[in-house]
């Protein structure tokens, strides 16, 4: 299954959702945005959806600044934003089932 999930800061009420779709899939890839802005306006920290995504079933996450190719890792202890250089404000999330 690979779906994309682009809400403006409302990817985890998404992905609770499709709980049981998730969970039931084979294996999954799924694309999420992280943007500063929207976070800051919902009030949302983007790890949750991480963390949310890892109790379905265990992920392995790579994350790209929105224009620039390089891979960046991410870990699900510590505030999404906190792992960027602070000029980053969207970041492109694909995880993948294990």
């Amino acid at each position: 299954m690979a779906v994309k999930i682009d809400v403006e800061g409302e990817e985890l009420a998404v992905l609770r959702g499709a709980e049981r779709t998730i969970s039931q899939a084979r294996e999954f890839v799924i694309q999420l945005e992280a943007a500063k802005f929207a976070a800051e306006r919902t009030g949302q920290e983007p790890i949750d959806m991480l963390r949310y995504l890892n109790t379905l079933r265990p992920c392995r996450f790579t994350c790209f600044e929105e224009g620039v190719a390089a891979q960046h890792p991410v870990v699900l202890d510590r505030p999404f934003f906190a792992q960027f250089p602070q000029h980053y404000r969207v970041v492109d999330v694909a995880a993948r089932s294990l």
